[in-house]
């Protein structure tokens, strides 16, 4: 049952109140400002499909935070934006979203319609998730900016989860010099800091180019290793996110809806897979992934100490030049 105040008339009045310019008043740092939100995000009386022909004629009556968030500051969604399906890369029940810069290929996901339409000018700024690589992929492949925030900066409340420890929430925005509709316009941040102060570390497989840049911007660069293997951070991620996925659509896959997924090599193998891995396994892979997590902080923090500094942040670069060309780099500030 539909609740009484999302009935038709209350929908039109929501509406109305929604524009804030109709009201004359000021709204916020977005007023005015249009957006787009992966459809995984819930908003009142409107499909909330997840990209997935199981869900497409899901309404869910809440407001999900960010929608609640961006609402209060005075933006304005004019469009929900196809994930890939279940929020798996870009296939989805109306297709596959395209580079729009190469409609030859995918945009990759799963945040594939924010990237996509972003680039495209369809709108000015999106928001999208991440759990592993969902926004720094199709960001990379696009050509647009992308922020993936440090896990739990954004509340994600009634949007899809995949896993509660690994997913993340971020906008994707274009920067283009010769765009006339896209400026370099400097505005006051209370945040704003002297650069000729930070002390950047690098990893290895971190892009000279902008580690190049930031030293011309007299940034202290200083190379940073880290003891444990990517293989092992990716198989303890792997099972995570598998039986996290797993314990979330458990009913789906048990009922046979998996059998109609869009892709049948995404999803319905990942799920079933997950059923062979033992509560021990998965026990343990916590147990490896909290030695990880130790062990970064025990690094970083040796680090701090050795260079006298007292906070440091996590950043994943997107730049346009293929998913082989993401930059981490750990900041010191």
């Amino acid at each position: 049952m539909v609740p009484k105040q999302y009935s038709k008339r209350n929908k039109r009045l929501e509406r109305i109140a929604y524009f804030p310019w109709l009201i004359q008043s000021f709204a916020g740092p977005l007023h005015g400002i249009p957006y787009g939100l992966k459809d995984i995000f819930a908003v009142p009386g409107y499909e909330t499909t997840w990209g997935s022909q199981s869900y497409k004629d899901q309404v869910i009556y809440k407001e999900s935070n960010v929608y609640k968030k961006l609402k209060e500051e005075g933006a304005v969604l004019i469009a929900k934006l196809a994930p890939g399906s279940l929020a798996y890369d870009d296939i989805w029940f109306g297709g596959q979203t395209k580079n729009p810069r190469n409609i030859k290929e995918g945009s990759t996901g799963s945040s594939a319609g924010p990237a996509s339409s972003t680039c495209a000018g369809n709108v000015p700024f999106a928001i999208g998730t991440e759990t592993s690589g969902s926004i720094t992929f199709p960001a990379a492949r696009v050509g647009v900016t992308a922020l993936r925030p440090t896990f739990g900066m954004v509340g994600r409340s009634w949007s899809m989860s995949l896993s509660e420890s690994l997913d993340k929430i971020g906008p994707f925005a274009r920067s283009d010099p010769e765009d006339r509709s896209s400026k370099n316009i400097h505005l006051e941040d209370p945040f704003l800091m002297d650069v000729t102060k930070l002390t950047v570390g690098y990893l290895p497989d971190a892009d000279m180019e902008v580690v190049k840049v930031l030293e011309k911007k007299e940034v202290k660069m200083v190379p940073f290793e880290l003891k444990y293997s990517l293989s092992t951070v990716q198989f303890t991620l792997k099972i995570t996110m598998e039986v996290d996925v797993l314990v979330h659509f458990d009913h789906w896959q048990r009922t046979g809806l998996d059998e109609v997924y869009e892709d049948q090599n995404a999803w319905p193998v990942v799920v079933r897979r997950a059923r062979l891995i033992s509560a021990v396994d998965y026990m343990q892979a916590q147990r490896a992934r909290g030695k990880l997590a130790q062990e970064m902080k025990d690094l970083m923090e040796k680090q701090k100490r050795h260079e006298g500094l007292d906070r440091l942040s996590h950043l994943i670069i997107s730049r346009n030049e293929g998913l082989d060309r993401l930059s981490h780099l750990i900041i010191y500030l």
